[in-house]
């Protein structure tokens, strides 16, 4: 099992001015990789949100910040039936089959989960912008991590403890 670059979407933020790229990488993916623009009519071509924790684990330290979860939406220009493939690929992906990586300013700042039950995009002619979601640990709300009947952990939890490196 290997994942795969299969998009990449490159900008310079309107608000930071510094270069933006989020590649999407997909399981045993084999194919071109897809280059994409982004909407950015009214925005950076991506909306990012999340919950911080400081790196010594003081809520209010103003000097060191790490994502402690978060939500990645991306809007891909979908121009042609190639770039369409995209978001058929993605759909049809099986829980942890893909994920993004968000790169600002060359520095890699975050990675999450496809979520193709989010996969939004208008039933009209090419050109239009579709909306792609990404979660990392805020996957994990809402989960009961030990089940009461075996006492063993969720396998989900496992899952995304391995591809982060925090199972041995």
């Amino acid at each position: 099992m290997s994942y795969n670059l299969r998009a990449a979407i490159q900008f310079v933020s309107k608000e930071t001015k510094l270069t933006n790229r989020i590649e999407i990488y997909l399981k045993d993916y084999s194919g071109a990789v897809l280059n994409l623009d982004a909407d950015a009519t009214d925005r950076d071509g991506y909306n990012f949100e999340h919950d911080e924790i400081s790196d010594t684990g003081e809520v209010f330290d103003l000097h060191g910040k790490s994502i402690l979860k978060g939500q990645l939406d991306v809007y891909p220009i979908i121009k042609n039936t190639g770039d369409f493939s995209l978001l058929e690929d993605l759909f049809n992906a099986a829980a942890n089959d893909a994920y993004a990586r968000l790169i600002i300013d060359g520095n890699t700042e975050w990675e999450g989960f496809n979520f193709n039950d989010v996969l939004q995009y208008p039933e009209q002619a090419f050109p239009f912008a579709a909306t792609l979601s990404f979660k990392d640990f805020t996957a994990l709300q809402g989960i009961n991590y030990i089940d009461t009947e075996t006492g063993f952990t969720d396998y989900r939890i496992r899952v995304n403890l391995e591809r982060i490196g925090g199972v041995p």
